[in-house]
C-alpha cells in the first residue's frame, strides 16, 4: 500500500504535473489511483504541493506559447516563403502508374499591415508616425494586448 506524503511519489507527482499538467498522468506516473490521488487532494500539504506544479507548468506552457506567437510576428514582419507539394496518379491501360510530382512556392512580402491594424488599440501606438520601436517591444505590446481581459478600449479620436 502507498503510503501519503512519500517523498518519491511527491517528486514524481511533481514532475509529471510540471512537465504535462495532466493529473492522470501525474497519478499513473507515481502508480497511485485515481481516488488515492484526489483523497490525497483534501490534505492542505498535498493538495499546494499540487497548485504550485500546476502553476508552474502554466507558466511554462505561456512561455512556449509567447515563444510561438513571437515567432509568427517575426515571420510575419520578414515575410515568409510558402511551399506547396502536391502528387497525382495516372492509371495506364497497361497498369503502369505515373506519379507526377510538382512543388510550388510563393514568397509572401511582411505582414506590416497587422501592426498598423492593431497598432491603434495598443496606448502610444507603434505604427507609422510614432517612432522606431524595436520588434521586442512590438511583440510585447502586442502580447500584452492579447493576454488582456479583452477590455480594452480603442483610442479616441485620430
Amino acid at each position: 500500500m502507498t503510503k501519503y506524503g512519500d517523498a518519491y511519489i511527491n517528486e514524481v507527482i511533481v514532475r509529471v504535473l510540471t512537465r504535462t499538467g495532466s493529473q492522470k498522468a501525474a497519478y499513473e506516473a507515481a502508480g497511485i489511483s485515481k481516488e488515492t490521488f484526489y483523497e490525497w487532494l483534501q490534505k492542505p500539504d498535498f493538495s499546494d504541493l499540487v497548485t504550485r506544479a500546476r502553476r508552474a507548468f502554466a507558466k511554462t506552457d505561456l512561455d512556449k506559447v509567447e515563444e510561438v506567437f513571437r515567432q509568427k510576428i517575426i515571420a510575419a514582419m520578414n515575410g515568409v516563403t510558402e511551399v506547396w507539394e502536391s502528387e497525382e496518379s495516372t492509371i495506364l491501360p497497361d497498369g503502369k502508374v505515373i506519379v507526377k510530382k510538382s512543388v510550388r512556392s510563393a514568397k509572401r512580402g511582411p505582414a506590416k499591415w497587422a501592426f498598423e491594424i492593431v497598432a491603434p488599440a495598443v496606448e502610444g501606438g507603434f505604427g507609422v508616425g510614432h517612432g522606431q520601436i524595436d520588434i521586442d517591444t512590438r511583440i510585447a505590446k502586442l502580447l500584452a494586448l492579447l493576454t488582456s481581459d479583452g477590455q480594452a478600449e480603442a483610442p479616441s479620436g485620430s
